[in-house]
């Protein structure tokens, strides 16, 4: 953390979530706050939400934004530090912007991602998920001893199907690893990234607008049957700007696929830890749509957002002063055990499973949940009908985010396909 305020409990929180074991698993240590107070407040203007009630609440609050610009903090480190000040005049994303221009923006692009559209890319989705498995099961065959599922399946998937949902060629999908990379830093809060985090951030925004603008030209000259050409088709008349359009774009590349990469890796982690689940869910793969709920709350690919009051809110009998900032702990509130009996447990059959909050909630709940949910449902369950024996063979190795929870390497041994 690079930052001149002083050391005072939230610090030290995010110090001690840093460290190597805490960041293999975070669990007993949002466990161990949560005992402590639920909610966490220090005297920096800034607070720590872990317990479930809570968290729920400011997902929905209209006077919690997600556009930390309104933070005191922010705007207090802004004056000393040049590159909190540079983010502060940055354009933000959709996913940290208010109504009304978030209330416009995502109109244009939900329809593209209701069930019933998603539901209608099942067929695609399973087709690609099987030349994948094809794959694997040759190199089964030939021999090889252990796979990287996050190399062979996790990425591959969830980016092949967002590009050809925009209508991204095919031989550009592997750029976008590189500048999802350095973009996904973007998401931890501004006192956490480092400058190094910011030059990063900056130059693969730069290098994705451009790219995309290239591609917008090209679809509204040659239109496809594809999200972004109906987007280029429809900006005139919904007076969507082109830098508008082309931030949209860019979330939705690193959005549609980052949450979902990582909700194959831990789920597959999470199943591989627990033999019984992973045998349950082979043998009953019409669990998967409600498994995928269970794996969610269990490992959340998204552990924290913030929130920052744009007006005092009131949280039972505390008030959250305007201009405070507040870090909205999802993966504690998935574990609190007033909402989810036993919740360190993985229960597969887990009948409330679906009140986690790993996509966010209220206004900035996520666009491409039920892209995601139907990525992991095909994803896994195809993997689990060909490798029943699957198995772990080494350990799998932390992203080192905090924000967003993956694993880099998943090694296993896939064992005789069926």
């Amino acid at each position: 953390m690079s930052t001149n305020e002083p050391m005072d409990i939230v610090s030290t929180f995010f110090v001690e979530a840093f460290a190597p074991e805490h960041r293999a698993d975070p669990y007993d240590l949002y466990r161990r706050m949560r005992e402590a107070g639920p909610f966490v407040s220090s005297e920096l203007e800034m607070h720590l939400a872990f317990g479930h009630a809570d968290c729920w609440a400011l997902l929905r609050h209209p006077a919690a934004s997600s556009d930390e610009r309104h933070s005191a903090v922010m705007q207090r480190l802004a004056t000393t530090e040049a590159r909190i000040e540079a983010a502060m005049s940055t354009r933000p994303l959709l996913v940290f912007m208010d109504p009304p221009d978030h209330t416009r923006l995502r109109a244009l692009v939900a329809q593209g991602f209701t069930p019933r559209r998603v539901e209608q890319l099942r067929a695609s989705i399973q087709a690609t998920t099987d030349t994948i498995l094809d794959d694997l099961t040759a190199r089964a065959a030939d021999g090889a001893d252990a796979v990287d599922l996050v190399e062979a399946l996790a990425y591959p998937l969830p980016i092949t199907v967002i590009c050809e949902l925009l209508g991204v060629p095919a031989d550009d999908h592997l750029q976008f690893r590189t500048w999802s990379e350095a973009l996904t830093r973007s998401v931890d809060p501004g006192v956490l990234r480092t400058p190094d985090d910011e030059l990063a951030i900056a130059g693969a925004m730069a290098e994705l607008q451009a790219y995309t603008a290239e591609l917008l030209a090209d679809r509204r000259a040659r239109p496809g049957d594809d999200l972004l050409s109906e987007l280029a088709v429809r900006s005139g008349s919904d007076h969507l700007a082109d830098d508008e359009l082309i931030d949209l774009v860019v979330l939705l590349l690193v959005a549609g696929h980052e949450t979902t990469v990582n909700l194959i890796g831990n789920g597959l982690v999470a199943l591989l830890g627990h033999p019984d689940q992973m045998a349950t869910w082979a043998q009953h793969p019409e669990l998967g749509a409600t498994a995928i709920d269970e794996l969610l709350r269990f490992d959340s690919p998204l552990q924290m957002v913030q929130r920052t009051a744009v007006e005092p809110i009131q949280l039972g009998d505390r008030t959250i002063p305007a201009g405070d900032q507040v870090i909205v702990m999802l993966g504690a509130a998935n574990r609190d055990p007033s909402v989810f009996d036993d919740p360190d447990r993985l229960d597969l059959h887990r009948p409330n499973a679906n009140r986690h909050v790993s996509f966010g909630g209220g206004i900035h709940h996520c666009l491409g949940a039920s892209l995601a949910r139907v990525e992991g449902d095909v994803a896994i369950t195809s993997l689990l009908t060909r490798f029943p024996d699957l198995a772990l063979a080494g350990t799998p190795t932390i992203r080192a985010r905090f924000t967003l929870r993956g694993r880099d390497h998943l090694p296993v041994s896939l064992g005789r396909p069926r």
